[in-house]
């Protein structure tokens, strides 16, 4: 198969985005598929691989670092996809590459699908221009028009799939297919006792205490000040607990400010933005991963901490149906006063703990790389050999769901 992936984000950016992108054209390719990516510009002019392309982009500001609003032309970009003999299009974005993908394959006839990543309810008043005065009712239009456009959609997970179907676009072809993580590629070296140490050291943990993790943009959208509180509250109570913030973000100022008016500075620790191939190491310190997030469609960081077995503690979600078993590798709290209830409860019980971490590793291994690959091959080929008009969407979803079994 020849495809094209549309993104308004990719490497050497990181996000859960250029993770789920980059994977699929790897993985892709590697099954010998011809994978091209169309993307925005970046600051770093390097020589491009030849199955990017690059549109003129400019800085998207507001907080949103390495972003990027892409201008393509069309005409390059037709010209970029007819040397490479596209025959599908693949967007992951809503802005201005999901909107030259759809004009790319009307031009060129071919088929058109993508993947919903945001739920952009939660997102657009910390994201966009004014988003803050702009009607709620207005985004779910502009996003209905946009979704309505393709052949068929995947939704990451049900609560995606309930999304699309309730609140955007009820007569899309829908179905799920859940992220996956390149376990080899996290986790492609052991840490080491010694590495750990130093890593702790480095940080100020003491061998016995016990590390609360968060990984992830720090903005609002997060909840991350509750998170704080909730996770800070464990600490006021249990010395022992240390919060470690891996992530940067427009909130970053006003979490240290938080952090120092409940006293807590000496237990708590921002590393700022660290490069994904050194994050395995660090969630390999800790104790449990832990989030007050309400907005996420299928989190990358919680399949990374299922890879690395950790216990998770989130606020009760549809997104996280699938990956967190509530009294089997985690808990999904209520209320954010049960995130510090249930926190306490993990760091105070050992064995516990274990239990918990040895099933996050065994909830990991359905959301592999094959997995993922499998299911979007499916999705291609079923797409590619039916019109528009011929999908059949509880076919497709029938197809996609005996993937693996």
């Amino acid at each position: 198969m020849n495809i094209a992936l549309f993104s308004d984000c990719y490497l050497p950016s990181k996000n859960g985005v250029v993770t789920v992108v980059e994977q699929l054209r790897e993985s892709l390719s590697e099954r010998g598929h011809n994978v091209v990516v169309v993307t925005v510009e970046n600051e770093q002019k390097e020589e491009e691989a030849p199955y990017i392309y690059r549109a003129v982009a400019v800085p998207a500001g507001m907080g949103m670092k390495d972003q990027f609003f892409g201008f393509p032309w069309l005409p390059k970009v037709l010209k970029f996809l007819k040397k490479n003999n596209i025959e599908l299009i693949h967007c992951h974005t809503e802005f201005m590459m999901g909107i030259a993908g759809i004009q790319a394959a009307k031009k060129l006839k071919i088929p058109l699908v993508a993947t919903m990543h945001t739920m952009w309810d939660d997102y657009y008043r910390f994201y966009l221009p004014a988003g803050k005065i702009i009607p709620l009712c207005f985004i779910r239009k502009l996003t209905s028009l946009f979704y309505n456009r393709f052949y068929a959609v995947a939704g990451v997970s049900t609560k995606a799939y309930n999304h699309l179907k309730s609140k955007i676009s009820p007569k899309a072809n829908t179905v799920v297919i859940p992220n996956a993580m390149n376990a080899s590629k996290f986790s492609s070296q052991s840490v080491s006792d010694e590495e750990k140490s130093q890593i702790r050291e480095k940080l100020g943990i003491k061998k016995d205490d016990f590390v609360c993790l968060f990984v992830g943009r720090l903005g609002e959208e997060k909840r991350i000040f509750e998170l704080i509180n909730a996770a800070g509250n464990a600490v006021i109570q249990n010395k022992a607990i240390k919060l470690l913030f891996i992530g940067d973000g427009p909130a970053m100022e006003h979490c240290k400010e938080n952090v120092k008016h409940k006293g807590i500075e000496d237990n708590v620790i921002f590393t700022g933005f660290l490069e994904w191939k050194c994050l395995h190491s660090y969630y390999s310190i800790a104790d449990l991963f832990m989030t007050a997030s309400l907005s996420e469609m299928h989190s990358m960081t919680i399949l990374e901490s299922l890879i690395t077995g950790l216990p998770i503690v989130a606020r009760y979600d549809l997104s996280f149906y699938d990956t967190i078993h509530p009294g089997e590798n985690g808990y999904l709290a209520k209320t954010d006063e049960e995130i510090t209830e249930y926190i306490l409860k993990i760091a105070s019980d050992k064995e516990l703990k274990e239990q918990f971490s040895e099933k996050s590793r065994e909830i990991s291994k359905q959301y592999t790389l094959e997995l993922f690959t499998e299911r979007y091959l499916a999705f291609y080929n079923y797409v590619l050999s039916h019109k528009k008009k011929e999908i059949n969407e509880r076919e497709l979803q029938e197809i996609i769901a005996s993937v693996g079994k």
